[in-house]
């Protein structure tokens, strides 16, 4: 099974703004983790999907060996994380607002075939 977690939300004291920090979960994150479950299901694939409960700690999630931390769009300025680290994705805002998962999925599929296992699968 290959876990990949959703990073909505950073630690407040990092952007300063608590209140945008209360309210960055809409309807929006949890439609799109469920995007994911299902497309998931539908490709028959073994990939796990969570939401982030370390408030955007990288280092964390780093630790914790998830096999991909997937960050909504805008995070990568929000966020202190290693350079070039093939376990994060940044999501833009066509991805996350349009349904668009060909881009990630195809890197997940990279992520599998690092692992040793690649499914391969029909995204149309």
């Amino acid at each position: 099974m290959y876990q990949a977690v959703l990073v909505y939300n950073s630690d407040p004291l990092l952007t300063g703004k608590i209140a945008q920090a209360l309210l960055r979960r809409d309807s929006n994150v949890d439609h799109y983790l469920d995007l994911l479950a299902t497309t998931a299901s539908k490709m028959n694939t073994s990939w796990h999907f969570e939401l982030d409960q370390t408030n955007g700690d990288i280092q964390k999630l780093l630790a914790q060996d998830y096999d991909l931390i997937i960050c909504l769009p805008g995070m990568q300025h929000r966020l202190i994380y290693p350079e070039n680290d093939p376990r994060l994705y940044f999501l833009d805002n066509v991805e996350f607002r349009a349904d668009e998962v060909d881009l990630l999925w195809a890197r997940l599929n990279d992520r599998q075939r690092q692992a040793g296992a690649v499914i391969k699968a029909d995204l149309e």
